[in-house]
C-alpha cells in the first residue's frame, strides 16, 4: 500500500467532511438571518437554498480526489496514465491552496490542508 496517497484520500475526505459540517453549525444555521440576496426567479429562499447546495457540491467534489487516491494506493506499482491523474490531483489541490490563501490572506486553515493533501500525492509519486 502505498501510505502516501492513502493518506492523501483520507485528508481530502476529510476537508470535505469538514467543509460540510463546520459550514452547516457557523454559516448556514444562521440562515434566517441573512438578508439582502438578490432574489433568484423572484425567491429569496431560491438564491439561499442555491448558495447552500453549491457549499455541499464542493464538498462531494473533494470525494474525486479521494477515491482516485485511495484506489491508486492500493496498486502494486503506478502507471504512467496512474502517476498522470497523481499529478494532476497534486496540482488541482495546489490550486486550491494557493486560491484559498490568497482569497483570505492566509486567514483560513484550509489552504495548509490542500497544502498538505497535494505535498502528500507528490510524495507518493
Amino acid at each position: 500500500m502505498n501510505g502516501w496517497l492513502f493518506s492523501a484520500g483520507i485528508l481530502s475526505c476529510a476537508i470535505g467532511a469538514i467543509h460540510s459540517g463546520l459550514g452547516e453549525y457557523l454559516i448556514f444555521r444562521h440562515r434566517k438571518d441573512f438578508r439582502g440576496f438578490p432574489p433568484l426567479l423572484g425567491n429569496e429562499e431560491i438564491t439561499l437554498g442555491t448558495i447552500r447546495a453549491t457549499w455541499h457540491i464542493a464538498t462531494l467534489l473533494a470525494a474525486v480526489p479521494a477515491a482516485l487516491l485511495f484506489r491508486f494506493a492500493f496498486l502494486a506499482e503506478l502507471g504512467a496514465k496512474e502517476r498522470f491523474a497523481v499529478r494532476v490531483t497534486a496540482g488541482s489541490l495546489l490550486a486550491c491552496a494557493a486560491v484559498l490563501f490568497a482569497g483570505t490572506r492566509g486567514k483560513h486553515p484550509g489552504w495548509a490542508g490542500f497544502l498538505l493533501a497535494a505535498g502528500l500525492c507528490g510524495m507518493g509519486l
